[in-house]
């Protein structure tokens, strides 16, 4: 190229090689899959500067749109043989793991499933008896309630065999809450039934419970005859060896809390649920400061909460009633 620059030519010579280069690219092999996504790195070995025809250096590595009805299938396989094994304590927790699994994953979960059986069947080998024969029902006089009628009904347990130290779990639930509710018994179980007492180990009362929804968590009340609420409701029993709780809980039989054992195997597990409907109960009270109502018998002069039922009542027992009153069995203080 020339110029004229104060009356003289200059020339300039432009060297192309200059202005043009191409890219070369240089790729590393791609990683290992972490978070469904791979990385390598790419090099340019002509130091061009620019990056138009440079590879990708990430990549998805989740499932490959072929391989769908492959993780389906194999998803389906896992929830049924959880389903056919699992007690229902444990089965909540690995239906949400077996649905967010990737392939590894479900073959892990299967895995531990076995793993599971195999537990069960080698501490089976190992219980103090030989052939246990153990009988479980939970009775109730309907299977459905409107609410504020009166439940009634029992847990059935028989046993036959030799003796050993065990738990007899009592279990309480509502299907649209997360928590479960237990009740423990520790003894010895031997051979004998709850209907005719010849059990050594206490029978709990069947009656209804109150499980009140506060968002998506719920709170256990108490017992009492009906339901305050419509929902479907679960009462379950369960036995479990103690020398089976020690050993997987590093516990004393005696100290293990409910809800651990929960998690273990049973010896033998039964649930069963009722449905209750009408609505919701209209309650009176949850605290004493709710009832305002004069009480002339009351030791306090107003009447108190009766937490069972959500009423505002006189009384339950005699010193809550002022001297010369007594309560009676409609819980009212009246003149001794």
């Amino acid at each position: 190229m020339i110029s004229i620059e104060n009356g003289k030519a200059k020339f300039y010579v432009i060297k192309i090689n200059e202005l043009i280069c191409t890219e070369d690219w240089d790729c590393t092999g791609w990683g290992d899959c972490v978070d469904d996504l791979q990385i390598r790195a790419c090099v340019d070995s002509n130091n061009c500067g620019t990056t138009e025809d440079k590879p990708d250096e990430e990549q998805d590595c989740g499932v490959e749109e072929g391989n769908v009805d492959e993780l389906e299938n194999k998803r389906n396989e896992v929830l049924e043989k959880a389903r056919s094994i699992l007690p229902d304590e444990m089965l909540s927790d690995f239906e949400t793991m077996i649905n967010e699994a990737t392939m590894e994953e479900l073959i892990e979960l299967e895995e531990s499933i076995d793993d599971y059986v195999s537990a069960v069947d080698e501490f089976s080998d190992e219980l103090v008896f030989d052939h246990p024969d153990i009988s479980i029902e939970i009775l109730t006089n309907k299977n459905s309630y409107e609410m504020g009628e009166l439940v009634e009904g029992d847990f059935h347990l028989s046993y036959a065999g030799d003796s050993f130290t065990g738990v007899v779990l009592y279990e309480y639930s509502r299907t649209d809450c997360p928590e479960k509710y237990y009740t423990k018994m520790r003894g010895t179980i031997s051979t004998g039934s709850f209907d005719d007492g010849t059990l050594s180990i206490l029978r709990w009362a069947l009656k209804a419970f109150k499980l009140q929804k506060s968002g998506s968590s719920c709170s256990y009340g108490s017992s009492s005859d009906y339901f305050y609420e419509e929902a479907t409701y679960g009462y379950g029993l369960s036995v479990y060896n103690c020398s089976l709780i020690e050993q997987e809980l590093s516990s004393s039989c005696a100290d293990a809390d409910g809800e651990d054992i929960a998690g273990l195997a049973p010896m033998e597990y039964l649930v069963k649920n009722i449905v209750v409907e009408g609505g919701t109960n209209p309650t009176e009270c949850d605290v004493r400061a709710d009832c305002t109502e004069l009480c002339e018998g009351c030791d306090d002069g107003t009447q108190i909460c009766e937490q069972a039922s959500e009423k505002c009542i006189d009384c339950f027992i005699n010193s809550q009633c002022k001297e010369g009153y007594e309560c009676s069995d409609n819980d009212e203080c009246v003149l001794e």
